[in-house]
């Protein structure tokens, strides 16, 4: 391996990540690809680790090698680590050591010799591997996009719904995780979906074909087929009985041994400082904790409009229907109470991404709604367009929220519940209006101040046009590369020469 990063020169970064775009899309995973991307054009050598597709015939965990866009890809295909989200983990004990992860991770390091390891997330992966970059003596960085590492549904948010910070936490984690799923079904189906759409590209018309609506019924019925039949049976008439490793103690055990991983890492990366406060409060050393926002390139190409309000109020909220953390209910409680104090007419909710299917109905009965289903990066432009008034309804702490810098940078104005990462940026008569309970009450009451007053949306509006109140909420990916390049010489100053890592034999 390659010895400290030197002041302004050509750097080899490896990044650990989760997938890769289109075959996963969310905040974390358009993260890391533009970073590194933004590495590449400034002339680094960069690669990335990462647990990838889960096929349902070809089983066996492999490495696979690729590149795109001058980024080296290290694929770790069918990797034996079931992937919960937010569902949890059925095995606690498998997300802290899997010896065939370790191993690939080991080759890796000797083959790209990388001179820091940036780690973004362990979904798929065994915490370990922040031991395999340790003992191998490469600086390691740790952006915290979620709570994973410590909470194994992800967000912190409990089985009550109620934010968890508890630091004996196993027996609520058993309750909590009581769904795990039993392998990675949902990621074969994915994957199913990604090969077809990919092979059909190959063959005139039928992509466009595949983009209708019955077309995409059949084909994703199909593949959950193939997904469920290709996942592990019991033996007929056996019962399924829960893991060898669901027990509170299991759980309790995964949180202080990742603790202790945290703890050994160089630099953990918090996005807001309420990440930062959270961390520390459960156990992670303050020195190893630094707050550096993260961002997104599509903030850049958002085109800020002037808004004029005539008449009815659009407010709008960005995958907020998903999940009861996403502030789902909390929503829902709100149109109830504005229809109840006779604004149901002044007012429309604008509805972008995916909705929990069991809220549908519900939505449907508010005439106020306007469901305008999943969008992508490019069009989120022209959906934002149609909003006057941005919602971060999240109830859970949230890490940033990118979704509150869309609105910010389109220059809408937001009302956003203080919670998490959220607070770092709504900030009451400058950028919006704080929800500081985050209570659907208070919300509520916001929202039916701004339909009595909508100037104040003109007046803040023009404030958020501003280039200097812009670029306090909008960082250029190239100069938060550049930070982040700050970071990795920093970390890699005055440290020895890392020590040589050994392939397990057999391995390739």
């Amino acid at each position: 391996m390659r010895g400290a990063v030197s002041g302004g020169g050509q750097v080899r970064v490896l990044h650990v990540s989760s997938g890769f775009r289109p075959w996963l899309v969310n905040g974390l995973v358009t993260y890391a690809e533009d970073l590194m991307q933004a590495q590449v054009d400034d002339g680094h050598q960069v690669a990335c680790f990462f647990p990838g597709r889960q096929y349902p015939v070809f089983t066996r965990p492999r490495l696979h090698r690729w590149s795109r866009g001058g980024v080296r890809m290290y694929e770790w295909l069918n990797s034996p680590i079931v992937v919960g989200a937010l569902r949890g983990t059925a095995d606690p004990e498998r997300e802290l050591a899997d010896r065939g992860s370790e191993e690939q991770l080991r080759e890796v390091l000797v083959e790209f010799a990388p001179e820091v390891v940036h780690v973004h997330d362990l979904g798929g992966l065994p915490s370990s591997l922040l031991d395999v970059v340790h003992a191998a003596g490469v600086p390691l960085a740790m952006s915290l996009h979620d709570y994973l590492v410590l909470c194994p549904t992800v967000r912190l948010y409990d089985a009550e719904g109620e934010n968890c910070l508890r630091t004996e936490p196993g027996p609520m984690c058993a309750v909590c995780c009581r769904d795990a799923p039993m392998d990675n079904a949902e990621i074969r189906q994915r994957t199913i979906g990604f090969e077809g759409r990919r092979a059909a590209g190959f063959v005139p018309g039928l992509l466009g074909a595949l983009d209708s609506p019955a077309v995409a019924r059949v084909a994703t019925g199909l593949s959950r087929r193939v997904a469920s039949e290709a996942s592990p049976r019991a033996p007929e008439g056996v019962a399924v009985e829960p893991g060898p490793h669901t027990s509170p103690d299991a759980y309790q055990r995964r949180r202080d041994v990742n603790l202790e991983r945290l703890n050994r890492c160089d630099a953990l990366l918090a996005p807001s400082r309420r990440v930062v406060e959270v961390y520390e409060a459960l156990g992670v050393r303050r020195d190893r904790l630094r707050h550096l926002r993260t961002t997104v390139s599509h903030l850049e190409r958002l085109t800020p409009r002037r808004i004029e309000v005539s008449g009815t109020i659009r407010f709008g909220v960005l995958n907020a229907f998903v999940s009861p953390e996403k502030g789902s209910l909390l929503m829902l409680d709100v149109l109830d109470r504005l229809r109840g104090q006779g604004l149901g007419g002044r007012f429309e909710l604008v509805v972008g991404g995916e909705i929990a299917p069991d809220l549908r109905g519900r939505l449907g009965a508010h005439e106020e709604v306007r469901l305008l289903g999943p969008y992508t990066a490019a069009s989120l432009d022209g959906l934002l367009d149609r909003v006057d008034v941005g919602i971060v309804p999240s109830v859970w702490e949230e890490i940033l929220g990118f979704v509150g810098l869309e609105f910010l940078a389109k220059g809408i104005p937001v009302i956003g519940n203080a919670r998490g990462g959220i607070v770092d940026y709504t900030r009451d008569g400058e950028t919006g209006w704080l929800n500081r309970s985050a209570s659907a009450q208070e919300l509520a009451s916001i929202m039916a101040g701004i339909i009595a007053c909508p100037d104040q949306i003109a007046r803040l509006n023009e404030q958020l046009l501003s280039a200097e109140v812009r670029a306090g909420f909008v960082t250029p990916m190239a100069q938060h590369a550049s930070e982040v390049q700050g970071l990795y010489e920093e970390l890699s100053r005055d440290r020895p020469a890392p020590r040589r890592a050994t392939p397990a034999r057999g391995s390739r």
